[in-house]
């Protein structure tokens, strides 16, 4: 008997509705564009902000960030709008052949910035919202 209801569910469409709902939350990442600004620094340093790039993705769990031509400190900030509220602080060392990850799975529905601050070379910054 139980064998004839499950092929009777599968048949009906219970299992396909149950497959696309897992695959559903587990979508692709979304790209945060990020964007140059100086921030009132100074650039010691010979390297200008074309010289470095900062990609950024997003899903319901986990903000990504990545960078190219840059290996050093970083301070990364999660603000949430408006009332700009930081949710999110950190130093950390970056390296293109490391990503960094960051556990959003916790935040709540809303707009959120993200602000890079690299010292003496600017903040690099981009906007997204969760859902």
């Amino acid at each position: 008997m139980k064998r004839i209801l499950f092929l009777f569910a599968l048949i009906s469409g219970f299992l396909p509705i149950c497959v696309n709902t897992a695959y559903a939350q587990n979508h692709d990442k979304e790209n945060i564009p990020i964007t140059y600004g100086t921030g009132g620094v100074d650039n010691p340093t010979g390297l200008n902000q074309f010289d470095i790039s900062f990609f950024a993705e997003f899903d319901s769990s986990t903000l990504t960030i990545s960078v190219s031509n840059y290996e050093d400190e970083a301070e990364i900030l999660i603000i949430r709008n408006p009332g700009h509220q930081v949710v999110y602080y950190s130093s950390e060392s970056l390296f293109p052949s490391s990503p960094l990850d960051i556990d959003i799975s916790s935040y709540p529905s809303g707009s959120y910035s993200i602000c890079i601050i690299l010292d003496n070379l600017g903040i690099y910054s981009g906007e997204f919202r969760i859902e």
